[in-house]
């Protein structure tokens, strides 16, 4: 009997000995285990709040490219480019303020929209989207830049647009026989009766010796 007390003597000194050495370093590492399940909730919450306050901005955006109010619509994209950059809600205001300039003929400011979304986006169709109408926009004064844009791209399900983009490329180049392969690659590949139409168009011109580039509906 007082062998068994002095064992659990000796297993209750043992254990006092160890908390000495060693108590600190467990409530640290509780107090920092706390801490983290705090910081990422926090950070959720942090997320999610950012995430509802961009989808407000763009809803903003939208109306004001639904309206044509270009002057409201820069104003609204470049907050949400400054303010949430990190959201897809920034790319895709970009998106929609590139395409509105295209359509206004100011192929400048359309460029740096396009060039913006291309390079803050991590949604690999909205970086295809960006890099499609950027493309057809340098092609016509600057066929090479365009090219050197598609240089080595995954092209991933967009192969037949990206070949009727190279086709165009190879036309405002002057290079029909080169064009000619692009299109009927393209073709090949396109599922959509109006794409098919004007890729057949397009290679009707160069039968005829006319090269139209650029023609077909912007996606």
């Amino acid at each position: 009997m007082a062998q068994l007390e002095r064992s659990e003597e000796e297993t209750v000194q043992a254990i006092k000995d160890w908390w000495k050495e060693n108590g600190r370093a467990v409530i640290a590492g509780v107090v920092l285990g706390i801490g983290g399940i705090v910081g990422v909730r926090y950070w959720f919450d942090h997320q999610q709040q950012n995430q509802h306050q961009a989808s407000q901005a763009y809803s903003t955006v939208q109306m004001a490219l639904q309206a044509g109010n270009r002057e409201l619509a820069d104003k609204a994209v470049a907050a949400l480019m400054e303010e949430y950059d990190s959201t897809a809600y920034a790319v895709l205001g970009a998106l929609g303020m590139g395409r509105l300039e295209l359509e206004a003929n100011r192929p400048g400011e359309a460029e740096y929209y396009l060039r913006w979304a291309l390079d803050n986006s991590d949604i690999d169709e909205y970086r295809h989207l960006a890099r499609q109408r950027l493309a057809r926009l340098l092609l016509v004064e600057q066929p090479e830049q365009a090219a050197e844009l598609l240089d080595g791209v995954k092209e991933g399900g967009y192969g037949s647009i990206y070949a009727e983009i190279r086709g165009d490329i190879a036309g405002a180049r002057e290079q029909p026989d080169e064009a000619r392969g692009h299109y009927q690659r393209a073709l090949l590949g396109a599922e959509n009766a109006l794409r098919r139409q004007l890729l057949e168009m397009k290679l009707a011109e160069l039968s005829a010796g006319a090269v139209a580039p650029n023609s077909e509906v912007m996606p």
